[in-house]
């Protein structure tokens, strides 16, 4: 499970990765090998940490260096994605085993939530502030951005909402219509919930006001208040456990003699005779069967690790270099770091 996109998928690209196609089937062809690629190069920074675990401490086989990004996926483990389908529904191009959970609200959502003094009085102070999410990491120039948000600021009298990240960025604190808050929503252009991107080389107190202008239109706040009412009925807890227990080999895992345990043996004659470590411990005291009747449950799917499939990645690694410079490759240098003092 997890709440960002890793399937494969020709509809949109991998999260990580920006490009620019110049027809529909170079950016569907783009959209499907960004997440190989990000995906190769995740791995390529993080595989000596995972292999040192997986041997050393887990007792596992190791994994392969070209195409262990793609393990899951090779092996068909099911898939579920936290999020709700009124922003990104499903792709036509996911196996039936890829799903969307549904949206989960944080233990955070659920509780009472009182504004601190100096928010509460921000909002009695300004005429309908502005939210702007925005990770300022991202930012080559944030102190560029925080200007162009105080132009428009002084220029057409609003007030703005800014994440947390921008406590460090100067000038805003002395600012009457800026306000910095912590935790903030986010919001997508695929939805109809707001304008599309604006690049960083492009953004300017025009374009900024232009974005903020459509954000205001009758039919995305219609879009808004739809995707709301959608999210409030859909329980995505009780989805993404039903998703959960749906995958699970129920046959394969229970005891023949007790369904309430998990089976940990089956008899060498008679393999659909499961018997759990107690079951087994118990018919081995009474002389009923020897050891080497045994045997364990746990074998390795078809397609083992061992085996996994590279050509995804040989194709994956053969296109144009241009296209590869094109896709932003991500940072793990935390990850990179702790290799250094694992002695494989």
């Amino acid at each position: 499970m997890s709440t960002s996109p890793w399937t494969p998928t020709r509809r949109f690209a991998h999260p990580l990765a920006y490009f620019r196609a110049s027809t529909e089937v170079e950016q569907e062809v783009q959209n499907y090998l960004s997440y190989t690629l990000i995906e190769e190069s995740i791995w390529q920074e993080c595989y000596h940490v995972v292999d040192h675990f997986r041997r050393a401490i887990l007792g596992l086989p190791g994994l392969p260096l070209n195409g262990g990004g793609g393990v899951l996926r090779n092996l068909n483990v099911p898939h579920t994605y936290l999020w709700t389908s009124a922003l990104v529904p499903a792709p036509n191009d996911w196996e039936r085993t890829i799903n969307i959970g549904g949206y989960i609200p944080t233990t955070t959502q659920a509780l009472p939530y009182n504004p601190p003094n100096e928010l509460t009085q921000f909002l009695e102070s300004t005429p309908a502030p502005i939210f702007v999410s925005l990770d300022i990491s991202l930012l080559q120039s944030p102190e560029r951005f925080v200007r162009c948000v105080k132009e428009a600021s002084e220029k057409y009298g609003l007030a703005f909402l800014l994440p947390s990240t921008f406590h460090s960025v100067s000038g805003i604190s002395e600012d009457s219509k800026l306000f910095v808050l912590h935790d903030v929503p986010i919001a997508i252009f695929k939805a109809g919930l707001g304008p599309p991107p604006v690049h960083e080389k492009d953004f300017s107190c025009e374009s900024l006001v232009m974005a903020i202008r459509q954000c205001l239109q009758p039919e995305v706040r219609e879009n808004a208040r739809a995707i709301a009412n959608k999210m409030k009925t859909e329980d995505g807890v009780a989805r993404t456990v039903r998703l959960f227990h749906r995958y699970m080999n129920w046959d394969a895992m229970q005891c023949s003699f007790s369904q309430e345990d998990v089976a940990t043996f089956r008899i060498c004659d008679n393999p659909s005779v499961q018997l759990s470590s107690v079951a087994a411990v118990i018919l081995l005291n009474a002389k009923g069967l020897r050891w080497s009747e045994l045997e364990f449950t746990d074998e390795k799917p078809e397609g083992s690790i061992s085996k996994c499939d590279t050509s995804r990645s040989a194709t994956s690694m053969s296109v144009g270099k241009d296209l590869i410079k094109a896709i932003a490759k991500p940072t793990f240098s935390h990850i990179a770091d702790a290799c250094n003092g694992i002695e494989v």
